[in-house]
């Protein structure tokens, strides 16, 4: 404070720009408690009063419905403030005034929401009824576990490729429930752009990246790894751990010592390899289980044993460091084997659960049923496609305001870039090449708060959004 007045803000000519410059995109990047929220409605506020927004051309989204019912309020609570104050023109409080009554126009929602108006503008071009509706989570849940329990109950008949690539991953430890959950976490994937698989088993905790176009198209791009192969494997890890046992006699204090007991300790799973190899499957399962329990036992980790108490006498290097060497290369040799038969297993499964999820979608749409997952996908798609529906949008949504950016997902900023390009680029499908009208987009955010990650929110979006725009 001085002279009881209080001190200026260090960035207040920062903020000013941001409310004034109308003109410019921007990304307002700061932490939580500093005004983010405070400045996109002033610029709001700004373009109405300076005339050159109206309304119902507003499109401001956040990710929660209580937050788009508050920015709602501020927005009309700074509009009336506006509207009588004394220190503009009666033009500008005339525009504030009008705005204010006609707040119910301007599309304050959350994502899922505004893909919704988009899609109700749009229905024919969409593909939907106009009066389609969207489930929601509880129904999407129950609908999907009927469909996908069925579908496993019924399709997998004896003798087709299907039921093979089924019965293939769950005798390599992929469990049924496993498989739901993966298929469940898939179907909320954008089923115009699926992602890529990635092995799952033994942890209970299916995953699949968020980003990546590479799921397959054809089945056979994801060959089984060959029976030989894996043979081939097994007999390297039991040579290296014959190799290991070669040294056991330096050990001078013999049974007695840390790493001999520690290494005693393999011996089920030397003879669980042993039997593999003279007993193979055809297809290799049983060998890749084999080394699947000698992965589990972290064969690593077994960094006991002190180099003093060996004997390193004609060798160029004491045993103890050896015996460390050749563990983790056998732990890493059966981690790599195992992670690429159950990958390649996994694959192939996925693309039987990819038919099965398009599929659905298409009995969604036909059915004008939507999940939250489906307005997304087709709201983006119907952006990207359709240059008309494009040129359209542009003119009826003519400045988008996106508050909590943080939390976005890929297909969201898509829709946000779409929405905000230049129209004269209406037939470019790709979002990164896109040039951004200045000023039609005005995004906060701070990726250090980012909450919705379980929800396909990819802070990664955010920094690359960040950095075009910068």
């Amino acid at each position: 404070m001085s002279d009881g007045m209080p001190t200026p803000l260090f960035d207040a000519a920062a903020r000013h720009r941001l409310i004034t410059d109308l003109d410019t995109t921007f990304v307002v990047d700061a932490g939580a408690g500093t005004g983010k929220t405070h400045t996109l409605v002033a610029r709001i506020v700004s373009l109405v009063a300076n005339g050159r927004l109206e309304i119902g051309a507003l499109a401001a989204i956040t990710f929660t419905e209580a937050a788009a019912a508050e920015l709602r309020d501020r927005i009309r609570g700074g509009l009336d403030r506006e509207a009588t104050n004394p220190d503009t023109s009666n033009l500008s409080r005339e525009y504030c005034r009008i705005a204010s009554d006609a707040i119910d126009e301007a599309s304050i929602q959350t994502i899922h929401a505004f893909c919704g108006t988009l899609l109700r503008t749009f229905p024919l071009e969409a593909s939907l009824p106009p009066g389609f509706t969207t489930w929601d989570t509880l129904d999407q849940s129950r609908a999907f576990d009927e469909t996908f329990r069925a579908w496993l109950r019924d399709e997998p008949e004896p003798g087709t490729v299907l039921e093979a690539d089924i019965a293939y991953a769950l005798r390599l430890g992929l469990n049924p429930e496993d498989l739901r959950a993966l298929a469940s976490r898939y179907a909320e994937a954008p089923v115009s752009d699926p992602p890529r698989p990635q092995t799952i088993y033994g942890n209970g905790s299916p995953a699949i990246p968020d980003r990546g176009t590479d799921v397959l198209s054809k089945r056979d791009a994801a060959a089984r790894v060959s029976p030989d192969a894996i043979d081939a494997v097994v007999r390297e890890v039991l040579g290296t751990f014959d190799a290991i046992e070669a040294l056991l006699p330096r050990a001078r204090k013999g049974e007695d010592d840390r790493l001999v007991r520690t290494l005693e300790g393999f011996g089920p799973d030397r003879r669980r390899l042993q039997y593999a190899l003279a007993n193979p499957d055809a297809d290799g399962v049983g060998q890749t289980l084999a080394l699947t329990s000698l992965v589990r036992r972290k064969v690593s980790g077994a960094n006991r044993g002190s180099q003093a108490d060996w004997d390193a006498s004609g060798l160029y290097e004491n045993p103890v460091v050896t015996i460390r060497r050749q563990l983790s290369a056998i732990d890493e040799l059966a981690r790599m084997t195992v992670a690429e038969v159950r990958d390649n297993a996994l694959r192939r499964v996925l693309f039987h659960v990819d038919a099965f999820t398009r599929r659905e979608a298409d009995r969604r749409r036909a059915a004008g049923v939507t999940t939250f997952q489906d307005l997304l996908t087709r709201a983006r798609d119907l952006l990207r496609d359709n240059p008309e529906v494009r040129r359209r949008a542009h003119a009826r949504w003519q400045r988008l305001f996106v508050d909590e950016f943080q939390d976005t997902d890929p297909l969201q900023a898509e829709i946000a870039w779409f929405l905000c390009a230049n129209p004269e680029q209406a037939n470019e499908t790709d979002w990164r090449a896109l040039q951004i009208v200045p000023g039609r987009l005005f995004i906060v955010g701070d990726p250090r708060q980012s909450i919705y990650r379980f929800r396909r929110a990819d802070i990664a979006v955010y920094n690359e959004v960040y950095e075009q725009l910068a």
